[in-house]
């Protein structure tokens, strides 16, 4: 491989990988608030678990379509696609979530995009 050809592969996997752990942040954003957010919700312990939970439900619920995606799309469609609803869940529940429906909801959203 050549000089030039080598330092493109470097960066296009640098970016990758600088997108991956990027878009896994979302994943650490809600145990990382867990305080804050149950006093400012008046969440109970079962009503924070709840939402903690529903990020994974989200992820079991989007894999077998996601992956089933990937045999009739191109694998970098379907990444993307989770990327945005990662993006989607992530700002929703910073931006919207006023409770604990809403941020089950965004935190079910960002658990498909991490499938």
């Amino acid at each position: 491989m050549s000089a030039p050809a080598k330092d493109s592969s470097l960066r296009i996997v640098a970016l990758l990988c600088a997108a991956e752990v990027l878009s896994m942040t979302g994943f650490s954003t809600y145990p990382a608030l867990l305080a804050p957010l149950r006093e400012a919700w008046g969440m109970s312990g079962a009503e924070a678990g709840f939402i903690g939970g529903v990020f994974f439900a989200g992820y079991m619920a989007a894999v077998p379509l996601l992956s089933t995606l990937t045999d009739r799309i191109d694998a970098r469609h379907v990444y993307f696609l989770s990327t945005l609803l990662s993006i989607a869940g992530t700002l929703g529940f910073g931006l919207f979530a006023q409770g604990v429906a809403s941020g089950a909801l965004f935190q079910a959203l960002a658990g498909a995009g991490l499938a």
